[in-house]
């Protein structure tokens, strides 16, 4: 029996298939593990100019910001035209890693670049030299790249799947957000979150305060609003049976603080937010009833 492949071979086959970099990033996008195919000289000779390394920092980074709000993968094109792909790795509903893979030159049906980055590259490199980097970075149709997004995807999965990410590769703050998130239906203190994580309280509040800007408790607040007005459009439980499955043992509390972030009430969001997805439906165009006679 073949044993299952580790992080590493799983990074490594990616990197066989595709020819693309494959790049692991922590959750404060630190690069754990970075595999470089031939092609990346090219993105190194860019780096050597402080200019272009800052524009090539600043869209990764808009790209991790993006991710991370979102929760999604996705795509994105680099300032110099190269395709890239970033996908989160989850842990109890926490992201603790990036898998980032890429650069490709995104080609047509007849080979040339689609966002003209030969063409279009910064005037230091319009050279015959640097114009043959470029060329070794792997050259892939819209449709190759989809095909690698998706398998991407499946790595990606892989990966979180059997826990290659574990707790002691995450910080202080990712792992009171694990905690938190595995258990918002419960009543949770800094206390119990000392006692869990083996350290003070006045440790716990300033590392969250400084790594995300906010405090446990907005935080712990934002998720339990979050799953509950999921379960007030997903069930038929009433109001008090959903506060008190979010952790909210105090009705008017629940109330006030889903108030404070949505505007509205608990019943109130509710009943527009159905009303406005009946609304939808109806709007959809049913065929005439003659029209399926013959």
């Amino acid at each position: 029996r073949m044993p299952l492949p580790d992080l590493e071979c799983t990074l490594q086959t990616f990197h066989a298939i595709s020819k693309m970099d494959v790049g692991l990033f922590d959750a404060q996008y630190r690069c754990i593990r970075n595999l470089s195919a031939c092609g990346t000289t090219f993105c190194q000779e860019l780096h050597k100019h402080r200019p272009f390394l800052k524009m090539c920092l600043a869209s990764d980074k808009r790209a991790f910001l993006q991710v991370e709000q979102s929760g999604a993968a996705g795509r994105y094109t680099c300032p110099f035209g190269f395709s890239e792909m970033l996908v989160p790795i989850f842990e109890n509903d926490v992201v603790v890693a990036y898998l980032i893979g890429g650069p490709a030159v995104e080609v047509d049906g007849n080979g040339q670049p689609v966002n003209g980055t030969d063409d279009d590259l910064p005037l230091e490199f319009r050279t015959e030299a640097r114009r043959a980097l470029l060329t070794k970075i792997p050259h892939y149709t819209r449709e190759q790249l989809d095909a690698f997004y998706q398998t991407f995807l499946l790595f990606a999965q892989y990966i979180e799947s059997k826990g290659f990410l574990s707790a002691q590769n995450r910080s202080l703050g990712q792992m009171i957000k694990a905690y938190i998130c595995a258990n918002l239906g419960e009543k949770i203190t800094l206390a119990d979150l000392s006692t869990k994580l083996h350290c003070s309280t006045v440790t716990l509040t300033e590392n969250f305060r400084h790594e995300f800007g906010i405090t446990i408790a907005q935080y712990m607040t934002g998720k339990r609003i979050c799953l509950a007005k999921k379960q007030l459009l997903e069930t038929g439980n009433s109001i008090s049976e959903i506060a008190e499955s979010c952790g909210f043992s105090d009705l008017a509390y629940f109330s006030r603080c889903f108030r404070n972030t949505t505007g509205q009430s608990p019943s109130e969001y509710r009943r527009t937010r159905n009303q406005t997805d009946n609304e939808k439906r109806g709007c959809k165009k049913t065929p005439h009833p003659q029209a399926s006679e013959s």
